[in-house]
């Protein structure tokens, strides 16, 4: 028996192989993983989603509900924490803070869950439907990441834009980018 480079094959050596390929890339380490080497996706994944929304401060008592219902339905069915931040005084926004545990098997990650139905909320959009009429969302991100959002020379906002029909627009403030919806400002 030959591998494919013409040498013999040895039983053995293909046996360490497939145990290096087990071994933790990250610590060097011969734990195992607890994703298997085919689905780690990058360092440190799966990990925590988190989403920054920018929401007017007349929408937050929809966000919350009546005694905090609608805020502790979302928190209980998506398994995300929301978290409403206070802002200064006579500010018209505030931040809406969604945040949850990457769950790779889930179609849809329960951050992104618990951040649609809080947009859905302040756009008065039924749970089922989708907006009838143009609406909008500001997302805060860290200046670091607007790198990715932006790609190369606009490419991951063209593409953005081209897949969603959606209009982006990315605003420098400080430390932080501002991604917004233009259109309906």
């Amino acid at each position: 028996m030959t591998d494919t480079d013409g040498g013999a094959a040895d039983p053995e050596s293909a046996q360490a192989v497939e145990a290096k390929m087990e071994a933790n890339p990250l610590t060097g380490t011969d734990a195992p993983l607890a994703v298997p080497v085919e689905q780690q996706k990058w360092p440190g994944w799966p990990g925590d989603n988190v989403f920054r929304l920018i929401v007017p401060v007349t929408k937050v008592g929809s966000i919350i509900g009546k005694k905090g219902e609608f805020i502790k339905k979302i928190c209980d069915e998506t398994r995300a924490k929301v978290r409403i931040l206070e802002g200064a005084v006579g500010t018209p926004e505030r931040i809406v803070l969604v945040s949850a545990r990457e769950e790779p098997e889930a179609a849809l990650s329960p951050a992104m869950d618990a951040a649609l139905r809080v947009f859905k909320r302040v756009n008065d959009i039924s749970e089922d439907d989708g907006p009838s009429t143009p609406c909008s969302v500001k997302l805060l991100i860290a200046s670091s990441q607007a790198i990715s959002l932006i790609g190369k020379q606009g490419s991951s906002v063209k593409a953005i834009q081209e897949n969603s029909g959606a209009s982006v627009r990315i605003l420098s403030k400080g430390y932080e980018r501002l991604v917004s919806n233009p259109s309906f400002d």
